[in-house]
């Protein structure tokens, strides 16, 4: 698979699930029982219900693996393993890696190493002076004009670059991203770079909300500015003082058995082992292009971590990485006026903010959500969401590539858990 079909399925699964998580109503210290399934000592019935669903689903061979692990404040009321793995087990997270990448940007601008409205072509000589497509000529001839300001940091990290993955439309500059940006294990993120500097924005800088590139290029600005490669950037700004020990952009050869089994869902509904990973090699050994748009594996407890700093503004056992007041920017819709197009049939009560989804207004939204919810996912199945209403946090793995189908698993168990918390209040107050 090449990383254009890799990027179709992040959008599709991720914003077709927007908010979609795995979550339980549990409140203990995990024990296992006899099934392997790790719940709580004082679940409810209905969670208990819930868990044999999950169960039946991997059993019943829907699912590979499921993986959940739910923090309420600082304090883990959930974790369970379904299917064939353990809870060490090594996940592909795939766009999952954005919000680290986002983060680390963050810390940058905290700083003041660089700055939100600083020009791309700052640290990137090859995107100083882009062009936007504005037709084609009778010839065929693409037609451009310069582009009505620079790229920044601001428009990588909120994806109002002008950039695209090249495989949501049909246009013109979809058609060159898909003959031009090709990109395999042997792309360094410097080449990448160059290739995109030769085609046209598919917007205005600022204009429009379009999933792109426009990560992985913050990963290369994280690169210039700092010096190092991407991968020893996020060792010394986020694994390392997270002691997020299992995550990284290939799995160590003392790990290679932890690395989940990928499964596909085939035509006939069943699924089966793939070996096709989106990027064209195999996560175990270090590829030359540093994704920090969906590179990273990582496990539930190390995801967890990353979300729980978030969910406790920045700070997590002492380490703090970003100050309260960034986070709280980070998980604002920072879209204003920009056209959100991207989003499709889940504009509606959505936004953006640096790195994350964001619901914006949880009454037009279909599922269950808080207004100030923020989360996102992966292709093999994965997300996270923080909820700071109810302080909660949940990190689900998966290892299963469906593209454009949603799991109602997810749905299912995030209404499982409002509906407990709604329950649980009206009984402390009843007291």
């Amino acid at each position: 698979m090449t990383r254009k079909l890799w990027a179709k399925g992040v959008l599709v699964a991720v914003l077709s699930a927007i908010g979609a998580v795995i979550v339980s109503a549990a409140y203990a210290t995990p024990i296992a029982n006899e099934a392997g399934v790790y719940s709580s000592e004082n679940e409810t019935p209905r969670l208990e219900a819930l868990l044999d669903y999950a169960d039946a689903k991997t059993k019943g061979g829907e699912l590979g693996q499921v993986v959940a692990v739910v923090y309420r404040r600082d304090q883990m009321i959930h974790r369970s393993v379904h299917g064939d793995g353990a809870f060490d087990t090594i996940f592909r997270i795939y766009s999952m890696t954005k919000p680290i990448t986002s983060v680390v940007a963050m810390m940058l601008v905290e700083e003041g190493i660089m700055g939100l409205d600083d020009p791309v072509g700052q640290y990137l000589p090859a995107l100083a002076d882009l062009s936007v497509y504005i037709g084609v000529s009778e010839d065929g001839t693409i037609q451009t004009r310069p582009s009505d300001g620079p790229v920044s940091i601001r428009d990588l990290l909120r994806h109002t670059s002008g950039l695209t993955y090249g495989i949501f439309g049909d246009t013109p500059v979809d058609r060159l991203y898909r003959d031009r940006i090709q990109i395999d294990p042997s792309l360094t993120l410097k080449d990448m770079v160059k290739r995109l500097g030769e085609l046209p924005l598919i917007a205005d800088p600022g204009d429009a909300w379009v999933y792109s590139l426009s990560t992985d290029v913050l990963g290369r600005v994280l690169e210039v500015v700092t010096g190092k490669p991407l991968d020893i950037v996020f060792e010394e700004r986020v694994f390392g003082p997270l002691k997020m020990v299992d995550t990284g952009f290939f799995v160590p050869e003392n790990s290679a058995d932890r690395l989940a089994t990928l499964y596909a869902r085939q035509e006939d509904g069943g699924i089966a082992v793939t070996t096709d990973e989106g990027f064209g090699e195999n996560f175990k050994e270090k590829p030359a292009f540093l994704s920090g748009g969906g590179g990273l594996v990582s496990t539930a407890s190390d995801y967890m971590r990353f979300a729980r700093m978030l969910l406790n503004g920045g700070e997590l056992e002492g380490v703090r990485l970003l100050d309260e007041t960034t986070v709280d920017a980070m998980r604002s819709d920072q879209l204003g006026d920009a056209d959100r197009r991207g989003f499709g049939s889940n504009a509606k009560g959505m936004g953006f903010g640096f790195g994350f989804g964001v619901i914006t207004d949880a009454e037009a939204v279909d599922y269950p959500v808080h207004t100030g919810d923020y989360f996102w996912g992966g292709y093999a199945n994965t997300t996270f969401f923080i909820d700071p209403e109810t302080q909660l946090a949940g990190v689900l793995m998966s290892n299963l590539l469906v593209p454009g189908e949603l799991l109602p698993i997810r749905e299912e168990m995030r209404a499982v858990i409002l509906k407990s918390l709604h329950e649980d209040s009206e009984d402390r107050m009843a007291r």
